[in-house]
Formats: structure tokens, C-alpha cells, sequence
């Protein structure tokens, strides 16, 4: 009886000794599998392809999870491992609302970091925050702490992304304004990335886009309601997919009323009511829409 062939395990042609010798020597080639001559060239040139692809576009990501303690009604509407993004007019609260999410975070146990764009914060609720806040008054420093993120955080507050170009936005020329919007596209981008890596969670507030800026005046002089008007960043507003509006109910002497309103989500209605904020001199209570858990 005659020796047993070798086969290629890709095509079933018979091996021949140099290719047989070769892959003795080599066991590790081509992963591990017995491959003819023109398999072994068709191998190659794939790896070579898939090689180009990965230079080119980076790896691909997998899905990181993370046993998260806080924040449960928020994440349930919009999901784990995303970006909310939560815009409104100046003086409406946005702040007291972010300090208020990361201060349930900070008590259930999750890894949080504040980034301060603003400086605009009390010393009351910064050290409250304590070694989880930190300042970052610059754009380009601000791209560079998103870049490098430690993927052991658990939620990540950017408060806001707008107003570091705000600051300088009137004095830059157009194509400094081109370049400003898109290091803000970066930075969101980079953000989402991260949170679909890690699992993690984040929530960045930011400006209206300005009437005077966007040229926004309806007919008849009318101006149209600040809801009615996106986010500042330009296209940086398609990069979240979870956009609530912050619109003022009611101002007091001791208490200012706002509510969040869908804008831009995936499953959410626009104006739909997701949550009343209450913001009195003894704190920020905020009252979430549970209605929106049954349906």
C-alpha cells in the first residue's frame, strides 16, 4: 500500500515534496494550514490586501461593555456605550445639570471625569468633584485629553464642547473657523469611539448655534425659537445621535425651571419631554419622564 496523499486543505490538489518539505520546515506559514503553491500565492496576496486595509482604516472595534451603577434612566433611553449630547441658551442651567449627573455617578460607585471647559463652575461643586474635575480652556488640548482617555472611566463629562471655540470664533477667519469646527468634529468622533470601545458613557453639553451667526431670521423680522435652531459645531451635530434640547420653563427668584426635550434621537419623537430640571439654592433635582421606560 502506497503512501497517503497531501492534500491542500483549500483546493484538494496534491502537495508537491518542495511544498510538502517547505511546510515542515515552516509549520507557522499561512496559518497553520496545509496550502498548494497557488493557494499559498492567493494567501499572500489577501494577507498583503488585508494588511494595506488596516495601515489605512486602523482595526476594527469590538464592542466594550462595562458594569455601569449610575445614571440607570438615562442609559436606558439612549443606550450603553454612546454619546448624549445636551444644548441649550446660556444661563439655563446646563451646568447644574452635568454636576448633578456626575454627583449620582460619583455616589454609585462609577469612575467619572469631568472636563471644565467653562471655568464656570462653584468652588462648592468643584470640590465636590474633587481629583474627578479637571480644566481645559484650550481646543487643542482639549482634542489631545479626548485622544487619550484611560479606558478605566466609567463616565465622562464634557461641559462644554462649544465654548472653547466660541471664545475665538468671532476673531477667526474663515478658514480658521473651518478648521476650529472640524477639530470639534474630532473630538466627538473621538468620544464616540471611545465610548463604543470601553463601554463607557458620555454626556457633552454645548451652545445654540447663534441667530446672528447662522443668519437665522424668519419673515417678517420674526425670530425663530431657540429650539428651532441646532447645535453650534455645524455638521459635528449628525456625529451624536442622541441630541436633547435644555429649554427654560420657568425663572424664579429662587428657582429656575428647564426641561429637556428630544431634538435629534434615534427612538424619541422631536419635543418629546424626557425629563424636568429644578434648580433652587438648596440643590438640582431632576425628574425623568419614566413614562417613556413603558413605552
Amino acid at each position: 500500500m502506497g503512501e497517503e496523499e497531501i492534500v491542500c486543505e483549500n483546493c484538494g490538489k496534491k502537495l508537491t515534496e518542495s511544498v510538502i518539505k517547505y511546510l515542515e520546515e515552516n509549520p507557522k506559514a499561512f496559518d497553520g494550514r496545509r496550502l498548494c503553491y497557488g493557494c499559498q500565492k492567493e494567501f499572500t496576496k489577501q494577507r498583503s490586501k488585508d494588511r494595506k486595509l488596516k495601515k489605512t482604516f486602523g482595526d476594527s472595534l469590538e464592542e466594550g461593555k462595562k458594569n455601569l451603577k449610575s445614571l440607570e434612566i438615562p442609559r436606558k433611553l439612549f443606550g450603553d456605550g454612546d454619546v448624549i449630547q445636551i444644548f441649550g441658551d446660556s444661563r439655563i442651567g446646563k451646568s447644574k445639570l452635568a454636576v448633578q449627573l456626575a454627583k449620582e455617578a460619583m455616589m454609585k460607585g462609577d469612575r467619572l471625569l469631568y472636563i471644565d471647559t467653562e471655568r464656570n463652575l462653584s468652588e462648592k461643586d468643584r470640590l465636590m468633584l474633587k481629583d474627578n474635575y479637571i480644566v481645559c480652556l484650550d481646543i487643542v488640548a482639549l482634542k489631545e485629553l479626548v485622544c487619550n482617555l484611560d479606558d478605566s472611566i466609567d463616565i465622562v463629562i464634557l461641559d462644554s464642547i462649544g465654548m472653547p471655540v466660541l471664545i475665538t470664533f468671532a476673531e477667526m477667519s474663515p478658514k480658521e473657523r473651518g478648521e476650529a469646527l472640524l477639530m470639534m468634529a474630532n473630538i466627538f468622533g473621538t468620544l464616540k469611539k471611545w465610548c463604543f470601545k470601553t463601554g463607557g458613557f458620555a454626556i457633552v453639553t454645548n451652545q445654540t448655534k447663534s441667530e446672528m451667526s447662522a443668519g437665522m431670521l424668519g419673515r417678517g423680522n420674526q425670530k425663530k425659537k431657540l429650539e428651532d435652531l441646532p447645535p453650534f459645531g455645524d455638521k459635528t451635530k449628525y456625529i451624536a445621535k442622541n441630541i436633547l434640547f435644555m429649554g427654560l420653563v420657568e425663572r424664579g427668584i429662587n428657582l429656575t425651571h428647564s426641561q429637556l426635550r428630544a431634538w435629534g434621537c434615534r427612538d424619541l419623537a422631536k419635543g418629546t419631554t424626557v425629563a424636568d430640571i429644578y434648580i433652587t439654592n438648596e440643590g438640582t433635582r431632576i425628574e425623568w419622564n419614566t413614562n417613556l421606560l413603558q413605552e
